[in-house]
């Protein structure tokens, strides 16, 4: 809708294109890179900003920049992004020579005898010097698994990113949920206090005998049940805070302070979004990421069925003085080299291949899938954005009809031209249109922000350009 439909085809036919043979990974070789991770600093990324100014609300950017601090899942995310690093440059070590310094010393005692004489030398020996091992990586095989460990980091960090976004997304719309919580709350309670005083005018009546006592039961029972309803308001509201408060990384003391009404769209949707502005979408980064490092790990299973070719080594000095280390005439070392086929593994080797080509595979129809569901989310925040504008028009016009209802319905039933049905009826009324409106105001504030979720930002955020190469990355991580 909107535009977004032509380039549909276009993107379907890009992601085919990118999701080819296993044995082709030409498509795999970059990536655009997500930003830095900067939780430490607690910043919120590009995917945030400017979109939360659509509903010019100076607290929820506050609210949002809190929860991006303390919210305890997000910091479980920012862990899991650590770790990724932390597993990446592990990976990458092992494509170099593993070197070991050595320094010992020790003390050895004998017994002798020679002749009749029994004698016990002692010997010191003192060992200073290096180990190394490496494995040449002949085959690539070491670096498909430092690339497979490189993609793994670049997803963590698209995890982060849809975290961070999907969290002030929530934060968005658990504070209008709030918002209308009280609202509906004080609602409430002028209907259960506006019935009230409407009760004692019957019950007046009643007394000198202009009204039946039907009046005065209905107008009880009518009070009666604004007073549960009001109660019923009254949980939800509190329930509403402290949830919310959790979401922000407080204590649930239901100590928020609400806004006293929801924030206003201030924009409308541009004709013709492109579909590829979906690119920016940190889970979909995310989804490719994951593909590439299944490919790096199949084209690694398929090389395990290689030969290893190893080196390693040892140099130094020993000596029985301790001043004698530094000498070079006490050096010693050694080298060695070794190869290593697999003949029989158990099937082990072929196994591991065969799981890591149905990984692969698993991974390509689960970014196809993330891409489909990136255009459902998109075409229905679109369609309903239309829907809840119309709906929200017509219950506007409810509510003010009903109000004058309403008042019209008091002058008469005060006049006696209409019986006490008539009345609470459109007081009911008059209540369930301007609860109905709350709703669905809220409802449309949270389809705008699940467009923004679905778009990956703003309208206005660029989309990015540049790719960033694994191997530009691993050099930049070093």
């Amino acid at each position: 809708m909107n535009g977004i439909k032509p380039h549909i085809a276009g993107l379907a036919l890009l992601l085919m294109v990118g999701c080819g043979s296993p044995g082709d990974r030409s498509h795999l070789g970059s990536v655009q890179s997500p930003p830095a991770y900067s939780a430490a600093t607690g910043q919120t990324t590009s995917h945030i900003d400017g979109w939360l100014e659509d509903f010019q609300d100076r607290d929820l950017n506050a609210l949002v920049a809190e929860a991006q601090e303390h919210n305890l899942d997000l910091q479980i995310s920012a862990a899991r992004l650590m770790g990724a690093m932390g597993n990446a440059r592990i990976q990458n070590a092992g494509r170099l020579p593993t070197v070991n310094g050595n320094l010992g010393g020790s003390r050895n005692k004998r017994v002798n005898t020679q002749g009749f004489r029994l004698t016990n030398p002692k010997t010191d020996t003192f060992d200073i010097g290096l180990s190394y091992a490496w494995e040449l990586d002949l085959w690539g095989k070491l670096a498909n698994r430092s690339r497979a460990a490189h993609a793994d980091m670049e997803a963590a960090r698209g995890d982060f990113e849809a975290a961070q976004l999907s969290l002030a997304a929530n934060v968005a719309k658990s504070w209008f949920r709030v918002i209308e919580a009280d609202l509906q709350l004080r609602l409430a309670e002028q209907a259960h206090a506006s019935f009230e005083t409407n009760l004692t005018v019957v019950e007046g009546g009643f007394e000198r005998g202009v009204r039946q006592a039907l009046d005065v039961r209905l107008t009880r029972a009518n009070v009666a049940s604004a007073e549960a309803s009001a109660r019923a308001r009254r949980r939800e509201r509190d329930m509403a805070a402290r949830a919310f408060e959790v979401l922000l990384g407080r204590y649930p003391r239901d100590e928020i302070k609400v806004a006293p009404a929801l924030p206003a769209v201030t924009r409308d949707i541009p004709i013709g979004v492109p579909s590829e502005i979906l690119v920016r979408r940190p889970d979909l980064a995310a989804a490719e990421r994951r593909l590439a490092a299944a490919d790096e790990r199949f084209a690694e299973a398929k090389k395990n069925l290689l030969p290893t070719i190893s080196l390693t080594g040892s140099g130094g000095t020993s000596s029985s003085a301790l001043e004698d280390l530094i000498d070079p005439d006490q050096n010693v070392w050694r080298l060695a080299a070794g190869l290593t086929q697999p003949i029989f593994r158990g099937g082990a080797l072929k196994g591991a291949k065969t799981r890591s080509q149905a990984l692969l595979h698993e991974q390509m129809a689960g970014y196809s899938r993330v891409v489909l569901n990136a255009f459902q989310e998109v075409e229905n925040a679109l369609a309903n954005e239309a829907h809840f504008a119309a709906q929200e028009s017509a219950l506007n016009v409810a509510a003010t009809e009903s109000i004058a209802a309403e008042e019209l319905a008091w002058k008469q039933y005060e006049r006696g031209l209409v019986g006490i049905v008539t009345l609470l009826d459109s007081q009911r009324r008059a209540v369930n249109s301007r609860s109905s409106l709350y709703s669905i105001s809220r409802a449309r504030l949270e389809n705008r922000v699940d467009l923004y979720l679905a778009l990956g930002g703003d309208y206005e955020t660029p989309i990015r350009t540049t790719a960033t190469s694994v191997t530009e990355n691993e050099q930049k991580d070093e």
